[in-house]
């Protein structure tokens, strides 16, 4: 469930010659669009806010940037690991299969193409062979490759939102870590400079110790405790020394890694000294995973401790992200995040946000097969006092088809569900295949539930 919003606006830069988009942003709010200008990097194919318009919170930020950054690696290998074998097995074709065809005889062509061709042939094919054999190979090593890929991205993520705390609460920056030379002095021209300078030392003496020794530094600094109860802590610690194996010793298993590991109660099952361990796609996925989970309750944490009165952003912002995460159909890891906001984070902002986190984390639990408990957590809230967008959400949630139908008269009258909010919002994934409900959209709007989506057509 989220707030409604009555309209979506999208903005192309537009090619000349073709006349394609060139970039592109999509907001709710108008006056974002009229405001965007477009990226001013020729060859960049992403959408982004001009900087006039970034959003005051930092913390926001820096929790929207860690989501898109993630975004890439979580999308991109299934994407590359789904098609690349089927263009690799299309250039064999053409290329070996190929070469034997134009340059030998066919001996058979039932189930078995069979051709005979000159030994005098044999240097070029070797070399066909050869480059499709390390292109197979390529292959098998994007997991890995992205997998290193993954973990610059939180570092670079950490990096960033050290530096947000320190230019937030600049009193935290302590100057007897800080030594300045006399050369130091003479190129600093101003507090803001030196401020500067204090913060690169500090994030740069942060991000050389383990990744667990930097959320040590962090709790110290803060006096808060972030790790405690954290069920990911061990997967967040073993998947960083496998970087660390892969980096120094070609994925080896060491001394230092099985340590690492059994301090910070890691399974590692029958590991031992001299194996050697990979990334498959299973573990990578689990590693974005992680990271993610493991990088919005952090800003999330740290947030609410630094800006106590931001809480109402930090509830909405971390809302939109698990409804995405349920339209996206990553119902578990949605769950995870709106359990520890709504159990752990005991601060609230405000109680129409808390309600609406409830009402998702209970479809995410239904969406996911567990509709008990979806059931036990609405039990447990008081909704006496809902509007009604609440209790038609929550009777869709609970089956009563019928209450939601003789109510969406009145929730549209209300302005509080648009026709986008019928046909979008996960909550009504499930009577959307009742045929009363369809009767009773196109009934109210004019126009059939279902609307034919336009494909993409791409040149061969």
């Amino acid at each position: 469930m989220r707030a409604n919003n009555m309209h979506l606006y999208g903005k192309f830069k537009m090619h000349k010659n073709p006349n394609i988009m060139k970039e592109f942003f999509i907001s709710e709010n108008e006056d974002k669009i009229s405001r965007w200008k477009g990226i001013t990097q020729e060859d960049s194919h992403s959408y982004k806010e001009d900087e006039n318009d970034i959003q005051a919170d930092v913390f926001a930020n820096i929790q929207i940037e860690l989501e898109r950054s993630l975004r890439v690696f979580e999308n991109t290998i299934p994407y590359l690991t789904s098609r690349l074998p089927l263009l690799l097995n299309y250039l064999d074709d053409r290329q070996i299969r190929g070469y034997f065809v134009k340059h030998g005889d066919v001996i058979s062509n039932d189930e078995y193409e069979v051709y005979k061709i000159s030994i005098s042939h044999i240097n070029q094919i070797s070399k066909l062979i050869s480059n499709s054999a390390s292109l197979h190979k390529g292959i098998s090593q994007l997991p890995t490759m992205f997998f290193m890929g993954l973990v610059s991205a939180y570092d670079a993520f950490l990096a960033q939102f050290i530096r947000a705390i320190f230019i937030v609460r600049p009193e935290l920056l302590s100057a007897s870590e800080q030594t300045f030379t006399f050369k130091d002095l003479m190129e600093i021209d101003s507090i803001d400079a030196a401020r500067d300078r204090m913060i690169e030392r500090q994030v740069e003496n942060v991000l050389r110790s383990s990744h667990a020794d930097q959320i040590k530094w962090l709790e110290n600094k803060l006096n808060m405790t972030l790790t405690r109860d954290l069920e990911i802590w061990s997967n967040f610690v073993e998947l960083f020394e496998r970087r660390n194996l892969i980096a120094h010793t070609g994925g080896v298993v060491s001394s230092q890694y099985i340590a690492t590991c059994k301090n910070h109660k890691v399974k590692i099952n029958n590991l031992k000294i001299g194996d050697k361990i990979r990334i498959n796609r299973a573990y990578y996925k689990n590693s974005v995973k992680t990271i993610l989970e493991f990088g919005i309750k952090l800003v999330q944490v740290i947030w609410r401790k630094l800006y106590p009165d931001n809480i109402e952003l930090a509830d909405q912002e971390l809302n939109r992200f698990c409804y995405d995460l349920i339209i996206k159909e990553d119902y578990d890891l949605a769950s995870r995040l709106l359990s520890f906001r709504l159990n752990t984070l005991k601060k609230a902002g405000k109680e129409a946000d808390r309600k609406r986190m409830v009402v998702n984390l209970a479809n995410a639990r239904k969406l996911s097969g567990h509709w008990d408990e979806a059931i036990e957590i609405l039990a447990k809230e008081d909704w006496s006092a809902a509007t009604l967008d609440f209790s038609v959400c929550i009777a869709a949630i609970k089956r009563e088809h019928d209450q939601v139908i003789d109510n969406m008269q009145k929730v549209v009258d209300m302005e509080y569900m648009d026709a986008t909010s019928f046909r979008g919002w996960p909550v009504f994934n499930e009577i959307r295949s009742d045929s009363r409900f369809s009767e009773k959209f196109e009934q109210i709007f004019g126009e059939p539930l279902l609307i034919d989506v336009e494909e993409s057509n791409f040149p061969d």
